[in-house]
């Protein structure tokens, strides 16, 4: 990929801290670049816990997205899941139940690893009672590698038991790829791996460690370098996908649905409602599902918008996001 010079990012560049509806992975504001090149807007935003190096890959991906058309999209629409916080227990069926009836979803997915895991099991428990009425409903859950290999089978079979049937799968539940195969040797549901692709510098040279610690790839266009470099991955991987956001606003989501659109199989519904999460977006309405699904289309900020969220922000939050933008974009330069 040709690099754009960094001056000309930099000129265009805009910063934007979005206030979320629920915490979310510890934060309540979600923070963004975003900047214009000749095929639109791209959008950068890693978390500020990531390190520079992997935010050189969300910078790939936002150079992508502003610089090169979208590659062929084989499919219109994709189907969505639900994404359910680790709320509090009461609140777990109220969200999924909106999200079925404002959005048409089927599938949900609820973020576990709690350091009780009762908590994890009643959340279990709540979401699965508002499945039982949806049609064709599905649940996943996702530890983010929070568990032990031995926790791991132990609870996987205990969430079997309540679900049935109604368990795809279950989502990174440790941390390294070894420890997900231990898993995956020992447990009968379905193990999906995300860290284990995301977080490596190049997945396509650890094919055989990811293919054995999961049955299902979580790909993610923004963190892997862009739709290409993913579509890459996919390819060596050859493993059934699902392709998922990175809680992006609705400019950079549009990336992540151009990969979904583009994967020549695509048999799950995809995480691309983190949308719902955001309290505001760079668009006035914000890119959520109808009827449990999203058209791949490329979006543009509102500009009248993105300029009074930029406006709001501070100087030392700007210059952090110029100042890891520009280290981010050396790493490129010296790739």
């Amino acid at each position: 990929m040709q690099l754009p010079p960094l001056s000309e990012i930099l000129d265009s560049m805009r910063v934007v801290q979005l206030p979320l509806r629920k915490t979310f992975r510890g934060i309540d504001v979600r923070e963004a670049v975003l900047f214009e090149g000749p095929e639109g807007w791209g959008e950068f935003a890693p978390f500020r816990d990531h390190t520079i190096e992997h935010s050189a890959n969300w910078l790939a991906a936002a150079i992508e997205l502003a610089h090169e058309p979208f590659p062929l999209l084989i499919r219109n629409e994709v189907a969505i899941n639900a994404i359910v916080p680790a709320l509090p227990i009461d609140e777990v069926a109220t969200w999924a139940e909106a999200a079925h009836h404002h959005y048409g979803v089927r599938t949900f997915k609820l973020k576990c690893g709690s350091p009780d895991f009762a908590d994890d099991v009643a959340r279990v428990m709540a979401l699965n009672a508002v499945c039982e009425a949806i049609t064709n409903s599905k649940i996943r859950i996702d530890v983010n590698g929070a568990w032990s290999v031995d926790d791991a089978i132990l609870r996987i079979n205990q969430i079997a038991e309540l679900c049935g049937q109604r368990l795809e799968y279950v989502e990174q539940p440790v941390s390294s790829l070894a420890d997900c195969a231990v898993i995956r040797a020992g447990v009968t549901t379905p193990i999906a791996v995300d860290e284990g692709v995301r977080l490596l510098a190049d997945a396509r040279m650890h094919v055989e460690a990811v293919r054995a610690a999961g049955d299902i790839a979580i790909l993610k266009a923004i963190p892997l370098g862009g739709v290409r470099r993913a579509l890459d991955i996919a390819e060596a991987l050859e493993m059934p996908a699902v392709v998922s956001g990175s809680m992006d606003t609705s400019v950079g989501l549009a990336q992540g649905l151009a990969l979904a659109a583009a994967l020549p199989q695509l048999d799950y519904a995809c995480g691309f409602l983190t949308g719902s999460l955001l309290a505001q977006d760079v668009i006035g309405q914000p890119l959520v599902p109808s009827n449990g699904v999203l058209s791949a289309a490329r979006v543009s900020p509102e500009l009248p918008l993105l300029k009074q969220l930029d406006a709001r922000v501070d100087s030392d939050t700007k210059n952090y996001w110029r100042e890891r933008l520009a280290a981010s974009y050396r790493i490129l330069e010296a790739a």
